[in-house]
């Protein structure tokens, strides 16, 4: 097996950035091989074959060797055969050519059935089949896509600046967050969710609260019914001083290290080093680095295993950051990262085959997935889910699981308009009215606090 040994690059990830927590709580490469080393073969297997379909050479290597030996699945001699004539033994020299070790325990006829798999391998797993389906493509302006043919027009004309967090400016903590949200036809943003966190949670609730009170104008086409329309916004947290020398000398060591750790293949380096290139981030301005690359090293990454960067290279296809705008793919991306309990993946499929469901590849309906969200601890997900369990879960839908997804979304949030209106339809219910009405009047209050029209 192939072993990988790397430095503590987590830990200067935390100085650089303020993060509390860089823990992987899925398997990626480094886990894989973990799990090797540990004889826990056959999560070493699994991992090393989900990873090996995604285009990972050293994944690809190791299904060989495990199939070859039988470790964590029955032996294969054909199915290793397939996967090791696929391996790219150019960029790893110390690597033992295995088709060649094989081919003499191969029969005649076994051989030519191993070749006849390793054709059919090929096809749907080499490089350039990976590309095509995984890969970003470089964006080539369209001229029949004109940027004005939306039915509507959204201008902000209020916003409130959000607080920065004690504890945030306590620990230097730094970083941004997106969030997407509904603008009515009223001007009112409801409904927010956080899109993009970092880092992860910091900045959440403040932002929520600040998106809130922010108003638009939303003018539509002519013939056009308002509805409300769905918009993001990116707000950024920074505490650093312009014209610190120090501190850009600090940063430009530090992205070194973490660049060198990148190009090692550690798959959080990958990410984190695609991530500071961002146009988001408080350090971009050290990172000599176009989008194009970033989306590259966001694939190697992804392609280590790395469900965030799973997500972040899905998203940037889905919206054409540093690419052409694939929906197919980008799905399909973050599809591979939801399947791998990542919630933030979970809530965006749900999200993306409501709108496209023609592009659902999945045997599951878009619920399914907003699901999947709230039970890996997504807090706007909760809310989302309960809500759907209150009005469209039908007769079989229990109020006890309805006020157990309202509570865990507490945990993290703030009693919202959406929180009051779902708690109400759960007390109807339970043929509560008197309750259900008393809900509806805090929704009502709230609303009318904030400017809205329920």
């Amino acid at each position: 097996m192939t072993t990988h040994k790397y430095s503590n690059v987590l830990f200067w990830c935390f100085l650089l950035f303020g993060f509390a927590s860089l823990h992987n709580a899925y398997a990626d490469i480094l886990d894989a091989d973990k799990a090797y080393s540990e004889k826990r073969y056959e999560d070493a297997f699994n991992e090393f074959e989900s990873l090996a379909k995604l285009g990972n050479n050293v994944a690809r290597y190791n299904l060989a060797i495990m199939l070859m030996k039988g470790q964590g699945t029955r032996q294969d001699l054909t199915q290793a055969y397939a996967w090791a004539a696929l391996v790219d033994y150019e960029d790893n020299t110390e690597w033992f050519d295995l088709t060649t070790l094989l081919e003499a325990e191969l029969s005649p006829e076994e051989l030519k059935t191993a070749q006849s798999l390793a054709q059919r391998v090929e096809n749907t797993y080499d490089d350039d089949q990976i590309f095509t389906q995984l890969a970003p493509v470089k964006f080539v302006p369209n001229d029949n896509n004109p940027s004005d043919s939306s039915e509507y027009q959204v201008t902000i004309t209020s916003r409130k600046a959000p607080r920065y967090p004690k504890q945030a400016i306590g620990t230097g903590a730094q970083g941004w967050v997106r969030v997407e949200f509904e603008v009515h036809p009223d001007g009112s943003a409801r409904n927010p969710s956080v899109l993009e966190s970092i880092p992860s949670g910091t900045f959440d609730t403040v932002t929520l609260e600040a998106i809130k009170q922010f108003r638009f104008e939303l003018n539509f086409k002519e013939g056009i019914e308002p509805y409300p329309v769905l918009a993001t916004q990116l707000i950024q947290y920074t505490l650093n001083p312009k014209g610190n020398e120090s501190l850009a000398n600090l940063y430009q060591k530090r992205l070194s290290k973490l660049k060198s750790q990148a190009e090692k293949g550690h798959p959080t380096a990958q990410y984190y080093y695609a991530l500071a290139a961002s146009s988001q981030s408080v350090v971009s301005q050290y990172v000599d680095m176009e989008p194009e690359v970033m989306n590259d090293w966001l694939l190697k990454s992804a392609q280590n295993g790395h469900l965030d960067a799973q997500y972040q290279l899905g998203y940037n296809i889905l919206t054409g950051k540093g690419c052409q705008v694939e929906k197919q793919k980008g799905i399909d991306w973050i599809v591979h990262a939801a399947q791998f309990g990542h919630a933030k993946s979970a809530r965006q499929v749900y999200r993306q085959l409501t709108q496209y469901n023609h592009l659902n590849n999945t045997n599951n309906p878009p619920e399914y997935w907003l699901k999947q969200s709230a039970d890996n601890g997504d807090p706007d997900s909760q809310l989302d889910y309960a809500y759907f369990l209150a009005h469209d879960g039908g007769a079989v839908t229990s109020v006890a699981e309805i006020r157990a997804y309202l509570d865990q979304h507490l945990k993290n949030r703030e009693k919202s308009v959406k929180w009051y209106q779902t708690s109400a339809q759960a007390y109807l219910l339970e043929n509560d009215k008197k309750k259900a009405d008393k809900a509806m009047k805090k929704a009502h209050k709230l609303a009318k606090k904030m400017g809205w029209t329920i």
